[in-house]
Order: structure tokens, then sequence, then C-alpha cells
């Protein structure tokens, strides 16, 4: 355990209930240079970051092995209202470091969290900003390999495979009802693509890049143009009275025990 992780344990008690190994990993599209990235969704399980003063969201914990990333139940359930697309990929991820009872009985309802109206349109933003990234554009600090990506290619690789990825990946959720997140498993053809974009990146130029997104975004607004009226898309609301109850059901004997004490 590093100084950091020993530091956030003694300050910060929480008790998780789903941990994957996220980011290229999950998406299959990991190479030997890829970074570990953990995500896991947890409870806090002290009164006062519950219902007190010292409420946490999430817990960051960065190292230079591990980058480990955690979101409070009650910040995950309000990222899903909104269509954040992080929270999305563990909602539907089917591989799991540790899975708890709680976490099932959320991965059963995932339906009932999806609002593929507020996503469409939280996609298209986070494709507009990636776009920046892609053609070396966006203002502010990046990291070092995609300086050089950019500089040896003439786009960031990795920001391509991730506009690309996610825009597949958000049309077929309009079309299956379902997010993908393992690429292979679901569209090897396009799997191929993605790992040749980032292994053999000297086989695109920018502008190839860039038409390959628009293709992806075109075909995405079409489908959700074509389904915006279907019921399965209208009426897909995000279900907050159900994730109350589920936050009342697990967080309940936390509090239960502290009022007994």
């Amino acid at each position: 355990m590093t100084f950091l992780q020993f530091r956030v344990s003694f300050l910060f008690e929480m008790i998780k209930i789903c941990e994957m190994l996220g980011g290229s990993h999950a998406y299959s599209l990991n190479t030997k240079e890829s970074d570990i990235d953990n995500r896991f969704v947890f409870l806090n399980s002290n009164i006062s970051q519950i219902i007190g003063l010292d409420r946490y969201e999430h817990l960051d914990i960065k190292t230079k092995t591990e980058d480990s990333y955690g979101f409070e139940l009650r910040h995950f359930f309000n990222l899903l209202k909104r269509g954040n697309t992080q929270v999305l990929e563990l909602l539907f991820n089917k591989n799991w470091i540790t899975s708890s009872k709680e976490w099932n009985e959320i991965q059963e309802n995932k339906n009932s969290f999806i609002n593929i109206t507020k996503f469409y349109h939280s996609i298209k933003g986070y494709v507009f900003s990636e776009r920046k990234l892609v053609n070396g554009i966006k203002k502010g600090q990046i990291g070092c390999a995609r300086i050089e990506s950019v500089k040896q290619f003439g786009y960031n690789k990795k920001n391509a495979v991730q506009a690309i990825r996610l825009l597949w990946a958000a049309e077929y959720l309009i079309c299956n009802n379902v997010f993908p997140v393992n690429v292979n498993e679901y569209d090897k053809t396009l799997w191929t693509m993605l790992m040749e974009i980032k292994t053999n990146s000297q086989n695109f130029n920018k502008e190839e890049i860039n038409k390959k997104i628009d293709e992806f975004e075109l075909k995405l607004d079409h489908t959700f143009k074509f389904k915006e009226n279907d019921l399965h898309v209208k009426n897909r609301k995000f279900d907050e009275k159900l994730a109350n109850g589920m936050l009342l059901k697990f967080y309940l004997p936390i509090l239960t025990k502290y009022a007994t004490n």
C-alpha cells in the first residue's frame, strides 16, 4: 500500500459494491502500453459522509502504478440521470473484479436508469470536445503521448478511437437497448479497425480519421432521428423513484447501526 492509499483509507471509509478493470481493458482495446484503470461504485460507511457535512461523492487515487476512480452511489445515479458515458459503461459491464448483491440488483434494473435522449445529447457534446483533442487544437494541458501522436501522425489516436467507439456504442444502444462495453464481443470488424488505428496509426492521416468520425456520427444522428419517437426511446426516462428506493434500501442498515449504538 502506498502512502497515498494509506492516507485515503485512514481518512475515508467506504463499502465497494462493484469494481471493474476499466478503460481500454474493458473495451478489449488494450495494448502492452495501456494503463491499468480501476473503476468502482461505493457506499459511504461513515454517518458524517452519508448525511453529515463530510459527504464524499467520488474518490480519485492516482499513483505511478494505479489509476482508480470511484463513484459514490448517489453520485453515480445523478450522473446516469444526466447521461454520463463513464457510469453507463459500469452499468452494462459484464466482467468484474468484485460485484455485490446490491450491484447485481442495480444491474438487473439497468434499463430503468437510462434516458436515451439525454444520453444522445451527452455523446454529441462529448464527441465535439473529443474532436479538438483528436486534431490537437484543444487548449490546456494534454499528456505527452497525445502530443507526440499529433506531431507524428497529425491526429491523436487515443481520442480518435474513443470518439468512434462511443458514437458506435450510442447507436447500438438506441437500436438494441444494450450499451456495448467490450467492442470485440459485439463487432469484430470495428474492433479490428480500432486496433489498427491504435497500433498502426501511420496507416491513417488526419483527414481519413475525421472522415471516419463523421461517418459514425452521421449514422448515430440518422438512427436517433428515425427512432426518437419510438416508445422505447421517447418514453425512456430515468426512474428517480426506483433510484431513491435503492439508496434507502442500501443505506438504511448502515444508518440503523449508528442509530442503535
